[in-house]
């Protein structure tokens, strides 16, 4: 509908394939091209990097195999000139399953160091950045508290899983991935940009953790949260705008809402924000 009645154009990732050749579902990043032109080639991350591909490697390694893409694309607007800052966007979707949060956490720091290394092209060009999707934290997680703070305490349990070096290339991403976890702390390498949610009841790094304004983005019949993000760089963007998000009323208050409905036809409630360009 977006691109065949209102000219927007798509980036979309490759629907992946988890353990057991499960479908996982894909992302994309839609965009006015009238207004809006790509900048270089958009980065399509598969988050398989994190596995390798050693046949013989450590289940942990194995568990790093979910079949999740993420996507890293560069905006300039088409009325600004050459040398005019730019927007780096990077949309994912994140794996899906509470009991491997450790997945989730490498798998939001992989894309960081991506994003990283775009945002470190052409450096005399200002960029703002977004980071944005289902990331599938929950407030408080740990993803969710990697991007807001800036850092995030490994738990103690990960330190558990240790391998010994020959079931490992040294050269791959698990290996780095086991050495991200056993860390103390785990920190972003965006932190300077000072990351913040659209929705923060708080700015970025408040010594509380940070809170969001919304109550939920997805409800089931047994899981009701918020795990749907749009995170932005507050030190070059300037929010104007948040798309209204609904709540339960107080008539609702203990009666957990299924999604979709008649009132929200999807699984997930949408979110959105404007921002003025520094």
């Amino acid at each position: 509908m977006l691109v065949d009645k209102n000219s927007y154009t798509r980036l979309l990732t490759p629907t992946g394939h988890g353990r057991g050749d499960t479908r996982v579902d894909a992302c994309c990043i839609f965009y006015k091209s009238a207004d809006w032109k790509i900048v270089g080639t958009p980065d399509m991350v598969d988050l398989n990097d994190l596995a390798g591909k050693d046949p013989s490697a450590s289940t942990f390694t194995k568990s790093l195999a979910r079949g999740n893409f993420g996507m890293i694309a560069t905006f300039q607007h088409r009325s600004l000139p050459q040398d005019s800052p730019r927007v780096v966007i990077c949309n994912t979707h994140l794996y899906w399953n509470p009991k491997y949060e450790y997945v989730k956490l490498c798998q939001a720091h992989y894309l960081c160091l991506r994003a990283q290394k775009v945002l470190d092209q052409d450096p005399h060009i200002q960029k703002q950045f977004l980071f944005c999707g289902d990331l599938n934290s929950k407030i408080g997680e740990l993803v969710h508290t990697y991007l807001s703070m800036g850092e995030v305490d490994t738990p103690t349990s990960f330190s558990e899983m240790k391998h010994t070096p020959n079931t490992i290339a040294s050269t791959c991403w698990n290996r780095q991935a086991e050495l991200w976890l056993v860390q103390q702390s785990l920190e972003c390498p965006l932190r300077h940009l000072l990351l913040q949610s659209a929705y923060a009841k708080d700015g970025h790094g408040s010594s509380s953790l940070v809170g969001e304004t919304m109550e939920f983005t997805n409800s089931t019949t047994d899981f009701c949260g918020v795990i749907d993000y749009i995170f932005y760089s507050s030190c070059t963007l300037k929010q104007t705008k948040s798309l209204f998000v609904p709540y339960q009323s107080s008539k609702e208050k203990g009666e957990q809402p299924i999604l979709p409905s008649k009132s929200w036809p999807s699984d997930h409630l949408a979110i959105g924000a404007e921002f003025q360009l520094g």
